[in-house]
């Protein structure tokens, strides 16, 4: 086995709690149905001095439990010094363009979509850093007739940070506010973080380290509009490479389970398994991704 990265100071506001959201996983790794492969062949080409990489990527996204739901897409992406520009169509009608930029302490990213029957939408933001490694992050966020925030995280060595975020809500003529924490235990082995909204939604992690890649985290969050508390427990364990496998329950017993593996030198393969015992339904899902000289 091998030991994760050492936990820093987070470089992003969404990072406060980044251990335990790794923990558990996100909506869509976890909302794989049936078997679906990703086959993507990319085109790269780097000019002499260095400073900038071109690349061509057609993207093959094959559902075979259900095939009309399979999607094709080519990308063109350019790497540069500073960020990168990447443009992306799909069969299905949609288009998304992204460009991000470094300015010395500014990171800038602005992204367009425009999906079939809907109209375009755009996301900006502009984060700022006052020190590399820790200290004050400054972040200013938009989205194009939806929502403004304005985030502020400070990191008080390497064991506290503490944030806030003011969102304003265009449709609803709304403001909510929200306040972070994330905490590192002396021994290296306790991280907790909580955030707590203006509308009285909170919550909390706790991510206990038992080895060195080896995790289990406990989630605790209650949304007042629904009257829901909800809790969730979760392991983890890393292996060599990429090679990974999670595990999640909750009161009510629902299991799942992920595998994930490294497949020859470009691959990723993970295999998904969810009980739910009241109903008595169990899901499987197979997620392949094979990457560029895997397609040659």
């Amino acid at each position: 086995m091998i030991a994760p990265a050492a936990a820093k100071p987070p470089r992003k506001y969404e990072d406060y709690n980044k251990e335990a959201s790794d923990s558990f996983g996100t909506e869509q790794e976890w909302g794989v149905d049936g078997a679906q492969i990703m086959l993507q062949k990319v085109v790269q080409a780097q000019d002499a001095s260095a400073e900038q990489t071109a690349q061509t990527s057609v993207i093959q996204q094959l559902n075979l439990s259900s095939p009309q739901a399979s999607q094709y897409s080519f990308a063109v992406a350019n790497q540069f010094r500073q960020g990168h520009m990447l443009g992306r169509v799909d069969n299905m009608g949609s288009v998304v363009g992204i460009m991000q930029q470094q300015f010395g302490p500014f990171d800038s990213l602005l992204q367009w979509t425009k999906r079939p029957g809907m109209p375009a939408d755009m996301f900006c933001s502009v984060d700022f850093t006052h020190s590399r490694d820790e200290g004050a992050l400054y972040s200013c966020k938009m989205m194009k007739g939806h929502e403004m925030s304005l985030q502020y995280l400070k990191s008080y060595g390497k064991r506290l940070a503490l944030g806030t975020e003011l969102k304003y809500q265009f449709p609803l003529r709304k403001t909510l506010s929200s306040w972070v924490f994330r905490y590192k235990a002396p021994n290296k082995l306790h991280i907790l973080t909580g955030e707590v909204n203006s509308n009285k939604d909170f919550k909390f992690n706790i991510l206990r380290r038992l080895a060195p890649s080896t995790s289990l985290v406990a989630e605790l969050e209650h949304k007042s509009e629904k009257g829901d508390t909800n809790v969730r427990v979760g392991a983890q364990v890393n292996f060599t490479g990429q090679s990974s496998v999670r595990v999640q329950v909750d009161p009510e017993l629902r299991v799942k389970a992920m595998a994930t593996t490294p497949v020859g030198r470009s691959g990723l393969l993970s295999l998904v398994f969810q009980w739910d015992p009241a109903s008595r339904a169990f899901r499987q899902g197979l997620d392949l991704k094979m990457q560029g000289g895997a397609l040659a």
